[in-house]
C-alpha cells in the first residue's frame, strides 16, 4: 500500500517533515543516507537539501533529476510526529506561565479578558480546546499574542 504524499518540509541537521493524505506527519532523517549512500551524498549542501519538492501524484519527492525517496520509505522509516497536539499543549503551557509571570489569578486574567475562570483554568489544563478568539482576548491582558514561526523553530 502506497501512502501518498501531500506535502514535505526541510528542516535542519538533513531532517524533514513528511505530511502524509489522511493527516500523518513523519520526521524523517536523511543523514544515515548522506552518509552512507554516495547517490545522497549531494544532500549534505543546506541549499540543495532545502530544495526537496513532492513528486507528482505524491508518490515520492525528490531534489532533482537523479536524488529521490520513494513515499514508503519515508512513511515506514519516519518518526511519527503529532505537531498538532504538541504545538496545543507548548500553547497553552506557555499562557499559563504567561499568567503567573505576571503574577494574575485565573479569575483576574478572566475579568481581564472577559473569559470566565472556568474558562482559564480549562484551557491551561488542556481539557478544553479553545477557540482562538478565546485564546487571544486571554493572550492580550498578559501582553502576549500569537505568532507563526517557521516549523524549524519548534521541531529542533
Amino acid at each position: 500500500m502506497f501512502r501518498k504524499i501531500a506535502a514535505v518540509y526541510p528542516l535542519s541537521r538533513l531532517r524533514l517533515l513528511v505530511w502524509f493524505t489522511g493527516g500523518e506527519a513523519k520526521e524523517y532523517d536523511m543523514s544515515r543516507l548522506v552518509n552512507e549512500v554516495p547517490a545522497f551524498a549531494p544532500l549534505a549542501d543546506e541549499e540543495l537539501f532545502s530544495q526537496v519538492k513532492v513528486d507528482a501524484g505524491g508518490y515520492g519527492i525528490s531534489w532533482n533529476d537523479r536524488i529521490d525517496l520513494a513515499c514508503n520509505e519515508l512513511f515506514d522509516n519516519g518518526c511519527e510526529v503529532d505537531i498538532l497536539e504538541r504545538e496545543k499543549a507548548r500553547l497553552l503551557a506557555d499562557v499559563a506561565r504567561s499568567r503567573k509571570g505576571i503574577g494574575l489569578s485565573q479569575g483576574a486574567a478572566g475579568e481581564a479578558s472577559g473569559a470566565s475562570q472556568p474558562v482559564i483554568a480549562r484551557m491551561e489544563t488542556g481539557s478544553v480546546a479553545p477557540q482562538l478568539d478565546t485564546i487571544l482576548k486571554v493572550l492580550g491582558p498578559l501582553g502576549k499574542t500569537l505568532h507563526v514561526v517557521d516549523l524549524d523553530e519548534i521541531t529542533r
